[in-house]
């Protein structure tokens, strides 16, 4: 029996994500991103949250609260989300997209993936290459692999799923 990790009984993915878009956009020290972890966790608990990001994870309008709230007033990164409210996005719309927003420095994509038989996980792209995202993830995923994405559904070839209008573009 292996003990559990990180991420394996919390939800806490999505905030690891927000404390490590910034830490890697404005190069944080290790105090300073402790206490934008606390900052982010003190937000949540004061919405009586806590508990269920814990338990279920961050949502959309949780992490928006987290970026109007601490983040934009803050560290003044600038903040987009090109695909929201749009369902129809391609794989390769989706990813050509990102691969040229990342050729500017200092700019990371916060996005979730999710399987068929997995829950959702946040995490930061910091690289597109033609075949891969680079991670700079909380948990221990290095890459996503374009072959294995898809932004519509899982399939055997594809059993991983990006969504596009829960994609943030910062920077």
């Amino acid at each position: 029996m292996k003990p559990f990790r990180q991420g394996d009984l919390d939800g806490l993915c999505g905030i690891y994500s927000v404390v490590n878009a910034v830490r890697y956009i404005k190069k944080l020290s290790s105090e300073q991103s402790e206490d934008l972890f606390y900052q982010c966790l003190s937000a949540i608990e004061k919405e009586n949250r806590l508990s269920d990001i814990v338990a279920k994870g961050i949502n959309l309008t949780i992490l928006t609260t987290l970026f109007k709230e601490i983040i934009d007033p803050n560290f003044g990164i600038k903040r987009t989300r090109p695909f929201h409210k749009r369902k129809d996005v391609s794989l390769d719309c989706y990813w050509n997209h990102i691969a040229t927003f990342l050729k500017t420095p200092e700019r990371v994509v916060l996005a979730s993936i999710d399987c068929s038989d997995c829950i959702g996980h946040w995490s930061i792209i910091i690289k597109a290459s033609h075949k891969v995202f680079h991670m700079y993830d909380s948990y221990e995923d290095k890459r996503w692999y374009r072959r294995l994405l898809s932004t519509q559904r899982t399939t055997k070839s594809r059993p991983y799923i990006v969504s596009p209008p829960h994609t943030f573009f910062l920077g």
